[in-house]
């Protein structure tokens, strides 16, 4: 269950991480082909 809540949290963490690294790189070739992988 703890595992649950960290995993839950950290996402949110990271999801919010890359928004704000998306809207400072828009055009990042990078950007585009890492979006995949954040969202799961």
């Amino acid at each position: 269950e703890d595992f649950k809540k960290i995993y839950s949290m950290l996402k949110i963490v990271i999801q919010d991480i890359h928004s704000k690294y998306i809207n400072m790189f828009p055009n990042d070739r990078i950007t585009k082909e890492r979006s995949n992988l954040f969202f799961f």
